[in-house]
């Protein structure tokens, strides 16, 4: 007489409580953008805010895709991005985008290259200069001649307000190139992962924190 086991296993049903830290950052961006025509040290905070904001969501969201289309199939993606990609500077996660993730065609080749721009033309520079010390001066002599120094042209109401019209630009970009992403053979993704999840949520996200801030609802 064979006796056979039946083994019942309970599927572990768990609860994550994440901080995502892009959020904060945008929050303390807006906090400080309110004062920017009134405090100095509000643009300085902002323009920083904004840089840590853009680099945070970049990296969540490719982290996001990742974990959800290659938690199963092609895992030496995953491996490759959090041992090589995501704690490297932000040119090698474009790279990574570009070679890896995104199907290439000129539009997003494009995208990619003004994503970076964006990034090495304003806010790298900005923080760079910030963070090292530079110093904010202007510069007159008794001959009329007038100067400032290189932060302290970008420490300005009108360059903080720039930055920001264009980091929502290049976040829309950013977000809308994962409709190009490549899924692995066999993976169907939710319906509407791509379009809610990666595409509407953050950037309706992005703009309730903005109009919060702003107008005080929050």
């Amino acid at each position: 007489m064979i006796l056979k086991e039946s083994i019942i296993i309970k599927e572990e049903i768990s609860a994550k409580l994440e901080t995502v830290t892009y959020i904060i950052f945008y929050k303390e961006f807006c906090k400080n953008y309110s004062f920017i025509k009134t405090e100095k040290s509000s643009m300085i905070l902002s323009g920083l805010f904004l840089h840590l904001a853009f680099e945070s969501l970049v990296s969540y969201y490719i982290r996001l895709f990742i974990n959800t289309a290659y938690s199963h199939k092609e895992e030496g993606i995953k491996t490759l991005w959090t041992n090589v990609f995501e704690l490297g500077k932000f040119d090698k996660k474009m790279t990574f985008l570009k070679d890896t993730l995104i199907k290439s065609d000129p539009q997003a080749l494009k995208d990619l290259n003004k994503i970076s721009s964006f990034y090495r033309g304003k806010l790298s520079p900005f923080r760079n200069k910030v963070v090292h010390g530079h110093e904010i001066s202007e510069t007159t002599s008794s001959t009329g001649f007038f100067a400032k120094s290189k932060l302290a042209e970008l420490v300005s109401e009108a360059n903080i307000i720039l930055m920001h019209k264009e980091f929502l630009v290049c976040v829309n970009i950013f977000l809308n190139l994962f409709n190009k992403a490549i899924v692995p053979d066999g993976i169907n993704l939710s319906q509407n992962f791509i379009k809610d999840d990666m595409i509407v949520k953050p950037i309706k996200g992005l703009e309730d924190i903005y109009n919060n801030s702003i107008y005080g609802k929050s």
